[in-house]
């Protein structure tokens, strides 16, 4: 074979590091190649796993978190419990402009803004009626009113009852229908209401003995009551007698004298137009 030549040296690669220090690294057993007969070569391809611990046992996932109970559920996705009456009492305004166009708009009419209910719906035909009497007589009336409530806190709300929904109070709470237990309105409600009725034509007012007028005439045609020829507009005692009749049949003041709750009892049966509580069809069946 040819000698060697021996290469220059690169000067400064070696000053003052010894020769072992710049030569190459002998190459690794991941890269030795297999020899045959060379059990250790066989080892070098298939290195550990790890440099540091052999292996451990695959991990185990941890459990899936456990649905949540039927129960938590359904508390969670429940609607929060309705506010006591008093508290919705309590937020509602200390006026009567909603209540009384709540009223009006049940019988067809549109207060204006700063209008008054009574002045407006008089041209209509329509009167009010400010009532003063226990709860059983106000569902004779069988009409939605403006109930007086009076809260604890010793102020008061004027609160359209609209409707009974089987026997129970149907309220307008500014513009939200709300069904209340009559236990809880029997104690705010010390008997004061206003509603609005449809008085028989040519009515001017409670009809007395001695009077005449058209109303008169009409009264004594749904009574049918006796009368002479030429006395059909006046109110003789055998009307009386029958108002008086009329009265004492459906718990009303027995004072002979024809006044709105005796007319507005004896119209309702006629369903003259307007609105109802429906006490009749709504009330449990016995």
């Amino acid at each position: 074979s040819e000698p060697a030549i021996p290469l220059p040296p690169i000067p400064g690669a070696t000053d003052g590091l010894p020769s072992a220090a710049v030569t190459e690294p002998a190459p690794t057993a991941a890269f030795t190649l297999a020899e045959p007969g060379n059990p250790l070569s066989a080892q070098a391809l298939n290195p550990p796993q790890s440099l540091t611990q052999p292996a451990g046992p695959p991990e185990t996932p941890s459990p899936a978190a456990a649905p949540p109970k039927q129960s938590e559920t359904a508390a969670a996705s429940a609607p929060p419990p309705p506010k006591p009456l008093i508290d919705r009492l309590a937020e509602l305004p200390t006026d009567a402009v909603w209540g009384s166009r709540t009223l009006a708009a049940l019988w067809g009419v549109a207060l204006e803004p700063g209008g008054e209910q009574c002045q407006t719906i008089k041209p209509l035909g329509l009167r009010c009626l400010n009532f003063e009497g226990d709860w059983q007589t106000l569902l004779t009336l069988d009409h939605p009113a403006l109930l007086e409530l009076n809260l604890p806190d010793r102020t008061i709300r004027l609160v359209p009852l609209v409707r009974l929904d089987h026997a129970q109070p149907v309220l307008d709470l500014a513009g939200s229908q709300v069904v209340v237990p009559l236990d809880d309105l029997l104690p705010l409600w010390r008997g004061k209401a206003q509603l609005v009725w449809h008085p028989p034509s040519g009515y001017s007012g409670s009809m007395q003995l001695g009077e005449r007028g058209p109303d008169v005439r009409w009264l004594r045609e749904k009574l049918a009551a006796p009368v002479k020829a030429g006395q059909e507009d006046r109110y003789d005692a055998q009307l009386q007698n029958r108002v008086i009749v009329f009265q004492q049949r459906h718990g009303l003041q027995q004072d002979g004298s024809a006044g709105p709750l005796t007319l507005i009892t004896l119209m309702a049966p006629l369903a003259a137009g307007g609105p109802r509580l429906g006490s009749t069809a709504n009330s449990p069946q016995n």
